[in-house]
């Protein structure tokens, strides 16, 4: 399967063969992105929620792949995902990296951040 249509599959897919505590559900975590990416404080005018996509798929994958490591070790494969599927993003890596960082923090509990939060 493309790494683009990972966030396609059907509601209720949850990330196979990882351990209960690690599985994430892609739909949930992309809706939820969809509905509160404008509440972050790195998203610019002008730029909509497909900019800012495969950013967050890259945190989310990252995570999944490889639970309890810290983004800052795994930041070099992250951003390596994130730029084989960038796609038509206008993003540089820069402000594509706080959105990966954020997904990936949402998961692995260590966001710190408050933000609204819209269901």
């Amino acid at each position: 399967m493309k790494q683009t249509q990972k966030f396609k599959l059907i509601e209720n897919n949850i990330n196979p063969g990882k351990p209960d505590a690690h599985r994430v559900n892609l739909v949930a975590e992309e809706i939820y992105w969809e509905n509160n990416y404008t509440s972050r404080p790195y998203v610019t005018d002008g730029h909509e929620f497909e900019s800012y996509r495969p950013a967050y798929r890259a945190g989310v994958e990252g995570y999944t792949q490889n639970p309890g490591q810290d983004f800052e070790s795994l930041e070099p494969s992250i951003r390596n995902n994130w730029n084989i599927s960038k796609g038509n993003s206008k993003l540089e890596w820069k402000q594509a990296r706080e959105a990966a960082r954020d997904a990936f923090g949402r998961l692995s509990g260590r966001n710190t951040e408050k933000s609204k939060v819209v269901l």
